[in-house]
């Protein structure tokens, strides 16, 4: 109610005043490895949300409430997520998002090797996030596996990181000469 007294005269007004809520904004954020897949965004807000403002924390940005988005670099990236309601009223959140560097796999043994001889394969591992599983064509999970030089050979090792990361398949084939 507001008052107003002028030549002793008091003049009585009000204004109706809405107060409206405010949004509360909340994000969903899963990490990823590098070139696996693009990170996915899930935005969530009460009171009537209308419009939703992502910072990816690499300079690009999105307007849906549940954008996907591919970084180039692995990396920790600082997301902040506006979201405006039907009022006009806002709400803003931040976090981090996790981009994981994924491992590079290669197959390291003898290029000679003449029939009957015995050596080893061992999978050499770069990048990623130690520790690492390995899985060879054969079934074995070891670093190193023996060779058995009684024909041609063909080898492949799949390696994934703590992260869940995949590295591409290494693959080596030799050839055994002499018989």
């Amino acid at each position: 109610r507001l008052q107003a007294t002028c030549n002793n005269v008091t003049n009585y007004d009000s204004i109706e005043v809405v107060i409206r809520p405010k949004p509360v904004a909340n994000m969903i954020l899963n990490p990823v490895c590098l070139n696996a897949q693009p990170a996915q965004f899930t935005g969530t807000s009460t009171f009537f949300p209308a419009q939703w403002n992502w910072d990816f924390g690499d300079g690009a940005t999105g307007n849906q409430q549940n954008p996907n988005h591919t970084y180039s670099q692995p990396g920790d990236y600082p997301i902040e997520l506006l979201v405006t309601n039907v009022y006009g009223c806002t709400d803003t959140i931040f976090d981090t998002l996790s981009i994981y560097p994924v491992p590079v796999a290669s197959i390291q043994a003898p290029t000679n090797l003449c029939f009957g001889q015995t050596s080893t394969a061992t999978v050499q591992i770069v990048g990623g996030t130690a520790p690492y599983s390995q899985v060879w064509h054969n079934g074995a999970t070891t670093v190193s596996i023996p060779l058995s030089a009684t024909g041609n050979l063909n080898l492949a090792v799949q390696v994934v990181d703590t992260n869940g990361c995949v590295a591409l398949p290494a693959n080596a084939f030799f050839i055994v000469t002499g018989k």
